[in-house]
């Protein structure tokens, strides 16, 4: 009994890269729609005379947005090989069915749940002093 319902297989590393496929990033393929949106309104607010937008500011922005894509995809990989072989290395491995999805989601939750309760105390986080003090007076 104990084997039948805690027997999975191992993920063999080398089908990772099907897992990283089949992960899907929205961000992707929001990108071109942001660029050309984004250029239209640098273009309209240029003819338009209003001169909403900071050639600086801009590229600031760009960079940032580009450097947030590079460390979500860097979160990713991570995630994904470190589930893998956190997976494989725990002996109460289960298959996915519709049943082992109850207890992952009571477990989701339960870490949820500690996590907003320890942030009410604990604003390591708020890398902002503007976010920080205002939360302080919350």
């Amino acid at each position: 009994m104990f084997n039948d319902l805690f027997g999975a297989h191992k993920i063999p590393y080398e089908d990772i890269t099907n897992l990283e496929k089949q992960s899907g990033d929205l961000i992707v393929y929001a990108i071109p729609f942001m660029a050309f949106f984004t250029l239209l309104e640098m273009w309209y607010s240029n003819h338009s005379n209003t001169k909403n937008y900071n050639a600086k500011e801009s590229l600031g922005s760009l960079f940032v947005g580009l450097g947030n894509v590079a460390i979500n995809l860097f979160f990713k990989v991570a995630l994904i090989y470190g589930t893998v072989v956190i997976y494989n290395l725990v002996p109460w491995r289960m298959e996915l069915q519709w049943w082992t999805m109850i207890p992952c989601l009571l477990i989701y939750d339960f870490c949820s749940y500690w996590a907003h309760r320890i942030s009410h105390f604990n604003r390591f986080f708020l890398g902002n002093a503007r976010c920080a003090s205002y939360c302080r007076k919350l």
